[in-house]
């Protein structure tokens, strides 16, 4: 990887930064926002900006994006090439070629939501090629003495800002479980801190329980124990691509998720990320994953996946109604809340029902989610606050949207250029929290 840090010069790469910049701020259609990297396509490279966030999750990935493409250099051509790693850890550069994302295949025109069941059978067959190529990549420690030091330091396991980052890796599937478990308890408070009338009301109406976490106990208590393996955790239909057009040829994009874990929870987020899949479409996409696992993963492969499903579809709820609030709290009293309303009911409505059954609260419309999000805005805007103080705007390093949250005893992440540093040998982002 080192080599290839080396094909573009670092006054090119700057400079194709701040063109992506300007196309960030400017909303261009073609920049894709996620989690924590904003992706601008420029002369057929990919310029993926570090953003702020003020949750880092327990589950996130015990590696950087770099080391990451360090592991997996074997499969190049079907996951990212890394081009370049700006040395404040502020952007790397990626090339993605001839590929598109699944979700051009997949969106049905009504609904705009995933329908796989317009996506041939051979292209999740070799989805799970791809991911069993994953597993069979050994992972990695801090104490694998085969890789640099500067590795070991990018190894650490981190914990949510205002806590303590755990000792180590999480090494059997209980440890790992109870990651998941944590990070949606922890999430849905931070959540409620925003606005806590505004969140309760929400909540009571979409039926959420206090304690979600504890459905998500309940799915992954008793599993078989087998060996965590590298597994990407994030394959949505914009994180799956198909290479040269209709060849049904499997990508895997957004890398910064792949990490060790319970294999088949890389298998139910292709299931979760897929929307409206009929029960037929799930069998299929179960049953080659299942061919190609290996042996030791066979043996109760089909529950394991449905325990991680519900798992993934709870936090996945959990993280839309997060936005939800955000965008609620943040418009209201605007002009803009119609639109907000507007582009988060239909989603939101659809989560919630993904969910409901869980934990046995009633379906819900979008009216009913529409108006649940207009009430709502009306209670954040009455003057109500919570202690956490979420401010957005344009950071002075970045030039780009950023999210700060504040309580007593949290404090703003510092921009990237302030959290990493390289590592002289691969270019590595080494993180100082």
């Amino acid at each position: 990887m080192a080599a290839d840090a080396e094909t573009i010069d670092p006054r090119d790469a700057e400079r194709l930064y701040r063109q992506a910049l300007v196309r960030t701020s400017m909303g261009s259609r073609r920049s894709k926002s996620g989690a924590n990297n904003s992706n601008v396509p420029i002369n057929g490279l990919c310029i993926r900006i570090a953003k702020n966030n003020d949750w880092v999750p327990m589950t996130q990935s015990p590696y950087s994006e770099s080391v990451i493409h360090h592991l997996l250099e074997n499969l190049r051509g079907d996951v990212p090439s890394l081009l370049y790693t700006d040395p404040h850890g502020r952007f790397m550069i990626q090339k993605w070629e001839q590929v598109q994302q699944l979700s051009r295949f997949a969106t049905d025109p009504g609904t705009r939501r995933q329908n796989y069941d317009r996506i041939p059978r051979r292209y999740f067959e070799r989805v799970a090629h791809l991911w069993r190529r994953i597993q069979e990549i050994p992972v990695v420690t801090p104490a694998d003495a085969r890789l640099p030091s500067a590795l070991g330091t990018m190894l650490e396991k981190f914990g949510p800002p205002d806590s303590n980052p755990p000792a180590h890796m999480p090494a059997t599937h209980a440890e790992y479980n109870d990651l998941v478990a944590r990070d949606v308890a922890a999430r849905f408070q931070m959540i409620r801190e925003i606005n806590p009338e505004c969140v309760d009301y929400m909540a009571g109406r979409f039926g959420y329980p206090e304690h979600p976490e504890r459905y998500v106990e309940s799915a992954l208590e008793n599993m078989a124990e087998t060996p965590l393996a590298l597994a990407h955790a994030d394959l949505h239909s914009q994180n799956l691509g198909v290479k040269n057009g209709r060849d049904w040829e499997p990508f895997f994009f957004d890398l910064e998720s792949v990490g060790p874990m319970p294999p088949c929870r890389a298998v139910a987020t292709v299931i979760v990320g897929g929307d409206d899949l009929s029960e037929s479409k799930t069998s299929e996409i179960i049953a080659v994953h299942e061919q190609a696992a290996p042996r030791h993963l066979q043996t109760n492969f089909r529950r394991d996946v449905q325990a991680w499903v519900q798992a993934n579809a709870i936090q996945t709820a959990i993280q839309r109604f997060q936005n939800t609030v955000e965008a609620v709290e943040r418009n209201a009293g605007r002009s803009s809340l119609g639109l907000v309303v507007a582009k988060q009911a239909p989603w939101l409505a659809f989560r919630v029902n993904s969910v409901s059954g869980f934990w046995g609260a009633p379906r819900v419309d979008e009216k009913f989610v529409a108006d649940t999000l207009r009430t709502a805005a009306e209670i954040c805007g009455s003057g109500k606050k919570s202690s956490l103080a979420v401010a957005y705007g344009f950071g002075p390093a970045l030039g780009t949207r950023t999210t700060l949250a504040v309580t007593p005893d949290r404090r703003p992440a510092p921009p990237p250029a302030q959290r990493y540093q390289r590592a002289p040998t691969l270019g590595l982002r080494l993180s100082r929290m």
